[in-house]
């Protein structure tokens, strides 16, 4: 499996397409099965952000908040600061509004309302 990981098993073309694969899946409710996708990628060590939040997007789904937000916080740490800006703003918008919503079902309210409110905040 090391073997795997190393080299570059998939082509950005490929990596690209299963990531679109499991974000039809999910939205068509498919949701164990988008999640064995991310899993696979996961362990053949792709990091891409596309598959960072296609794996937070389905913890969110499945119901499961925290880990949804400890992911938001490893990506918001680790990946965010080395996208371009341009993406950069697109992505942190969509990681906040997650995030809110997080909390709002966790019965944090209160705190995922005002994370929301800072969406309208932010140009």
């Amino acid at each position: 499996m090391n073997m795997l990981v190393q080299q570059n098993v998939l082509s950005r073309k490929q990596i690209d397409y299963i990531t679109l694969t499991i974000f039809l899946l999910a939205r068509h409710g498919r949701i164990e099965r988008a999640q064995i996708l991310v899993d696979a990628l996961y362990a053949l060590g792709v990091r891409a952000e596309k598959t960072l939040v296609a794996r937070i997007v389905l913890k969110f789904l499945s119901g499961n908040y925290p880990e949804a937000l400890q992911d938001l916080e490893d990506i918001e740490q680790g990946l965010l600061p080395r996208i371009e800006p341009a993406k950069r703003k697109d992505l942190r918008r969509l990681l906040t509004y997650i995030r809110a919503r997080c909390f709002c079902e966790m019965d944090r309210r209160s705190e995922g309302e005002e994370i929301a409110r800072s969406l309208l905040l932010v140009e």
